[in-house]
């Protein structure tokens, strides 16, 4: 949805990174928030709470969450020095909301139509091949079932797609849950998992909800050294430094620039 929203709106208003970024957090979060919606009624249901009540406490807790959020922000841009740099205390530096704003120079300052005829000709053939792979795998999972019995190709795409941009390390251990929760448990306890892994997920996502903020205040708001594996593991690679010494800087290659030489411009 949120690729889609981009081109369309990257042909019809080109040259227009602020345009592109309006439009698509509207396109796209109204149909985000659409299907979250739906989970929470869904989990709602399993849980055996009424649906009427998650409703109300939904439309209570969207109004309090976009007022927080909006304080929050202005409050970190105002009082944590160098936020979305690598320079940025605490690891503020931002993955999400500078994947968006790359999103919108890429797609809305530069254009589909500079990309697809001139920078990257190759790159409109991936919608094509993207759309051709859906009947292949549909095919594989009717004729041969024997082998396909795990392969589901609509999760595997989904999940990959979820912990960008940042890397693996983040989401492996929800794998491991995963794994135990919705193939161990499922399997050899069945009655357990029917009547309390609904429920476990939803007091997890608490958990780490209201952890974060404790966390924050107690150990990261006025920093106190907590050395192990969990913490270490994110000032290492690119994402901590060690990698980013070591990256190629712009201005000692030909021209002083990466990318098609002026002359090869569309």
């Amino acid at each position: 949805m949120g690729v889609i929203t981009e081109v369309i709106i990257g042909y019809l208003r080109p040259n227009s990174g602020l345009c592109l970024m309006t439009l698509k957090s509207l396109s796209y979060q109204v149909d985000n928030q659409a299907e979250s919606f739906i989970a929470d009624q869904k989990l709602a249901h399993y849980a055996k709470i009424p649906q009427r009540s998650v409703f109300r406490g939904q439309l209570i807790a969207v109004f309090f969450q976009c007022l927080t959020a909006l304080c929050v922000i202005n409050w970190q841009i105002n009082n944590i020095p160098g936020i979305c740099t690598d320079e940025a205390e605490n690891h503020f530096t931002c993955p999400k909301d500078v994947n968006f704003y790359s999103s919108s120079v890429f797609w809305g300052v530069i254009g589909p139509r500079r990309i697809f005829s001139g920078l990257y000709p190759i790159l409109k053939w991936c919608f094509l091949i993207g759309f051709l792979l859906a009947p292949l795998c549909a095919a594989l999972k009717r004729y041969f079932p024997k082998y396909t019995t795990h392969f589901e190709p609509s999760l595997i795409i989904g999940g990959m797609l979820q912990y960008a941009p940042y890397n693996l390390s983040y989401l492996t251990g929800g794998l491991y849950a995963s794994y135990a929760f919705m193939h161990y448990l499922k399997k050899h306890h069945a009655r357990w998992w029917e009547k309390y892994n609904y429920v476990l997920a939803a007091s997890f996502s608490s958990a780490v909800a209201f952890s974060a903020i404790i966390i924050f205040f107690a150990v990261k708001y006025h920093p106190k050294p907590i050395s192990w594996w969990g913490n270490d593991v994110l000032d290492l690679g690119v994402e901590g430094g060690e990698g980013q010494q070591t990256l190629l800087n712009a201005t000692s290659v030909a021209g002083g620039y990466f990318g098609p030489r002026k002359g090869d411009l569309p």
